[in-house]
């Protein structure tokens, strides 16, 4: 199984399918299985590769806050592209993982073709208590706490992004009036409402609406 090491932490990826590279970021409390699903139906014409984020799936999972800044949650994605040699490449991001494909794009945009929203957390987020859920692991109860409290703001550098950007999502998500937000200052955005969902959309339906939207775009590659 392949893992990266980085300083002290060792991350788990995959990687499937030949072509033009795709960074797949599972959601909160998600990991490489679930994102298998949704990375599937692209492994035809693209790399796909899945990253189990720090403290999620089979990546190490230290009790240390600081490692989960929305910075160095992108470094370890940015690093992880490095040591597979690759350039230029998309980025999906899924509810959460989405403001770390934001800033992965803001930071790194130069390695960016496109990037696709799926469900995606919204721009700005205050500090706050997480739900109580007694469910939860003693690990994801952490990263719940964690990520709650750890403010993130790029509103106001959307308008940097200059990669081709889809958003996906529910039209009756929670998110809806965010994507609305994002779209409206993403100058080369597409805003895809889907009719008759909430947060979690299918996989199946979300490769239907990516995969022509790919192939639209200038200077599309696939082999």
């Amino acid at each position: 199984m392949p893992y990266l090491n980085i300083d002290s932490v060792r991350l788990y990826y995959e990687v499937h399918g030949r072509g033009f590279p795709m960074l797949w970021l599972p959601p909160l409390l998600g990991d490489h299985v679930s994102m298998r699903a949704f990375a599937q139906p692209f492994t035809k014409l693209y790399t796909t590769v899945i990253l189990d984020l720090l403290g999620h799936g089979l990546s190490d999972k230290p009790k240390v806050a600081k490692l989960y800044s929305y910075e160095n949650l992108v470094d370890h994605c940015y690093r992880l592209i490095q040591h597979l040699g690759i350039n230029k490449h998309d980025i999906v991001g899924i509810s959460w993982s989405g403001r770390i494909a934001i800033l992965y794009t803001l930071l790194h945009q130069d390695r960016v073709r496109s990037l696709v929203l799926i469900s995606s957390s919204g721009p700005k987020h205050k500090v706050a208590k997480p739900p109580n859920n007694p469910e939860l692991s003693d690990i994801e109860r952490f990263l719940m706490e964690t990520i709650w409290q750890t403010p993130y703001d790029v509103l106001n550098h959307l308008k940097n992004i200059q990669v081709p950007t889809l958003i996906l999502i529910g039209d009756q998500d929670p998110r809806l009036e965010a994507a609305r937000l994002m779209h409206a200052n993403i100058p080369k955005s597409t805003l895809i409402i889907i009719n008759g969902y909430g947060h979690h959309l299918e996989s199946m339906l979300c490769a239907q609406k990516i995969l022509p939207w790919l192939r639209g775009l200038s200077g599309y590659i696939a082999k």
